[in-house]
């Protein structure tokens, strides 16, 4: 466990310092989001194995970071989402509002990175390895790990099972209880060595994507909406409409469902 966190940290890091170098790009913001939540998982896990062991102070550290990128993220999704939509010269302005809103915000987020942060986490995760070393194992450990997966389950199973399409905040809630779970899968897995949970973190993934264009549109169309009032309903209404079309068929999340049942009934 020790071990995992440390890895998990070490991935976070060097992707926040990709997106330094990188200024910012894309692609690199993405990966420092998705790193902070594995290492937010690694992290959640350890409380519920290790209760004894002081984490508080890391999760604050960790989700300042994933909180800075958040805005930059969505910006930064929405107009290569909204070009299958644009149809004229007024949707052209507004794509171009939003490239630029992007970029000041870009500039924004770049210039509040400090190492420090990076230097508290990395110092943080020193502390928390050792006294995990310093515990060794720890009795019930396993089923420990298993209760915590089990919570996990539960959860996601609870918001998918009153996600509704026409209900964007009902659609996110269940998104991000997929993806807490499939981080905890992937780790759950790595510990005690059964595939079958990599298996799911992989199915999970695929019901993460399909939930993951529905959020990227409806974002879309938030911003549309926010950058041109009410000149352009047709788009924002079009975006929408599209966004509830990706999740109306919940075959895949059916699927998904069943097999997670299946593993923890």
């Amino acid at each position: 466990m020790a071990r995992s966190l440390k890895k998990q940290a070490e991935t976070f890091i060097a992707a926040w310092k990709r997106v330094r170098v990188g200024a910012g790009e894309a692609e690199s913001v993405h990966d420092v989001r998705v790193a902070a939540r594995r290492l937010l998982a690694a992290i959640g896990l350890i409380e519920s194995v290790a209760p004894k062991v002081e984490v508080g102070r890391l999760r604050r550290h960790v989700q300042t970071e994933l909180k800075r990128f958040a805005l930059l993220r969505e910006l930064q999704i929405t107009p290569g989402r909204l070009t299958e939509f644009v149809s004229d010269q007024t949707d052209d302005e507004i794509l171009g509002q939003l490239t630029e809103h992007e970029s000041r915000i870009r500039e924004l987020v770049l210039a509040s990175m400090d190492n420090r942060q990076v230097r508290r986490i990395k110092k943080d995760v020193s502390e928390i390895a050792k006294r995990l070393v310093e515990g060794g194992k720890r009795k019930r450990e396993t089923e420990r790990i298993r209760t915590h997966l089990s919570s996990s389950v539960e959860a996601f199973l609870s918001t998918a099972s009153v996600m509704r399409p026409d209900d964007a905040a009902s659609v996110h809630r269940a998104r991000m209880s997929l993806k807490q779970l499939r981080y905890d899968l992937e780790l759950a897995g790595l510990l005690l060595g059964k595939k079958t949970y990599a298996r799911l973190a992989a199915s999970a993934e695929k019901v993460q994507d399909s939930l993951g264009n529905f959020q990227d549109l409806t974002i879309a169309a938030s911003e549309v909406e926010a950058i041109s009032g009410s000149r352009e309903q047709r788009l924002s209404q079009q975006i929408r409409m599209s966004a509830a079309e990706t999740i109306v068929d919940r075959h895949d999340i059916r699927e998904f469902e069943d097999e997670l049942v299946a593993q923890f009934d």
